[in-house]
């Protein structure tokens, strides 16, 4: 954002007032190469980023073709050079469904959407990954719980490639001008919260509302935080079973509360631009996807230096440690069970989530699109080895190590939207909360039930 390309057509050297040699083409010649445009464009494959191979593994990848020119580069360079495996890459918006059903379905799909994977393994529809022999070596690449979202039964259908996570930033300047520690626990923040409301200012927390089905699919912990919280008091979505929601615990109410009362009772906004009004002042504390620090480093250089970041507040146990649990989001890939490729594709799965592939696939992209399209890589050595800053990065790692991911089940998906719901009717005073929250429990559990009667696991 701060640097940006500059493009030029033609640069001619001349003497003082020399008259430049601009030419011009004429009127004929431009109609025909208009005419070639428009004819070469009905044969073109404008999808497909490298040269169609016989025999090769096809991967689908809904991305900007930036990034899939960087990873068909390195496809060409480290992986297919060292084992002999040619790759199909296409750009598509197609829905693996669709494949499916068109007979056209790759042999493997890469940043699925959090729900995705289990929705299609209980249909049968994804490889089992667990089967291969060396993958209990390749999940240790990533956090102790990453895998959890891609379990399915007794299986796992997918491997984690990216994974975000909640992080607290902070206003040095203003904080000190205001006297307030860095929280850390709830009660300090919203102790802090108290301080910066008298002084016409806000803290802020995340929230994304539900308005598409793309945005069920990030997953419950990925959309508020409520899932951090209900965890932090020890509590769970799901009964031990797997099989019907607990959201009608005492611990989910209890959690459920506290995080609806720091909008009902604590006056903090429901929706607000926190990169702007954290960049000019307004709200000098919040917690935001870590994916804002990279924003905020190259896209505001008039606050360098004068903000910093910490753990997210947590809920202190009895021994006197803090939970600071947090819940993630993110994406998978995975492979098609219908692929005729089976053993390369897990090869190529290996290699997309190596250590050193991710750290060059995001340098490479970092140098075209800049820090702020830095990869939210799911494999931690990668993550480590990124241009953080020292101290930044000691926080970045024990916030990481404090994920937990929650489980997707058949049916999971309306718990997204049973949360979403309660929580606008606890905002538009629509009831009392344990009802609301119990109401939508109910209508949550039903739709569980009925997926798993529909495909038992």
């Amino acid at each position: 954002m701060k640097k940006m390309p500059l493009s030029l057509d033609t640069i001619q050297l001349s003497a003082p007032k020399a008259e430049t040699g601009k030419k011009n083409v004429n009127i004929f010649k431009r109609i025909a190469f208009g005419a070639k445009r428009f004819f070469i464009s009905f044969s073109s494959d404008y999808n497909n980023v490298s040269d169609k191979k016989d025999n090769a593994i096809k991967i689908w990848v809904n991305w900007g073709r930036d990034q899939a020119m960087v990873l068909n580069n390195m496809i060409q360079e480290s992986f297919t050079d060292k084992t002999g495996i040619d790759v199909n890459l296409e750009v598509t918006n197609a829905t693996l469904i669709n494949g499916m059903l068109s007979g056209n379905a790759p042999d493997l799909a890469l940043h699925m959407a959090r729900t995705e994977p289990v929705n299609l393994a209980m249909r049968g529809a994804l490889l089992e990954l667990s089967q291969f022999s060396d993958y209990n070596e390749v999940i240790k690449r990533f956090g102790e719980s990453a895998s959890m979202p891609y379990k399915y039964g007794n299986g796992v259908y997918a491997l984690p490639d990216t994974q975000n996570f909640y992080l607290m930033f902070y206003r040095k300047d203003i904080l000190d001008e205001l006297g307030i520690s860095v929280p850390q626990t709830w009660e300090e923040f919203l102790a802090a919260t108290a301080v910066l409301q008298r002084n016409n200012m806000q803290a802020y927390l995340p929230y994304t509302q539900i308005t598409t089905s793309t945005t069920v699919n990030t997953g419950v912990g990925g959309l508020n935080l409520f899932a951090s919280i209900l965890q932090q008091y020890g509590g769970a979505f799901y009964n031990n079973e797997m099989n019907a929601s607990a959201l009608n615990s005492a611990t989910a109410l209890s959690a459920f509360t506290f995080w609806t009362d720091m909008y009902t009772k604590y006056k903090i906004p429901t929706v607000q631009n926190f990169y702007n009004r954290f960049r000019i002042g307004t709200t000098p504390l919040g917690i935001e996807n870590y994916t804002n620090y990279t924003m905020l480093s190259e896209a505001a250089p008039e606050i360098k230096g004068r903000w910093g970041i910490a753990l997210v507040p947590g809920i202190e146990n009895e021994d006197g440690t803090m939970n600071r649990t947090v819940s993630g989001s993110g994406t998978g890939c995975a492979i098609l069970k219908g692929t005729k490729h089976p053993k390369e594709a897990w090869e190529f799965l290996k290699w997309w989530t190596d250590e050193d592939t991710q750290l060059k696939y995001n340098n490479e992209v970092e140098s075209i699109l800049g820090a702020v399209s830095r990869v939210t890589t799911a494999t931690v050595g990668a993550f480590e080895r990124m241009s953080w800053d020292a101290d930044d990065l000691e926080i970045l790692l024990e916030q990481r190590s404090y994920i937990q991911e929650i489980p997707e089940i058949p049916g999971s998906y309306y718990v997204s939207r049973a949360v979403d719901q309660a929580y606008w009717n606890v905002i538009n005073k629509m009831g009392n909360t344990k009802d609301i929250l119990l109401k939508w429990h109910n209508t949550a559990d039903e739709e569980i039930k009925l997926k798993i009667s529909e495909y038992p696991y």
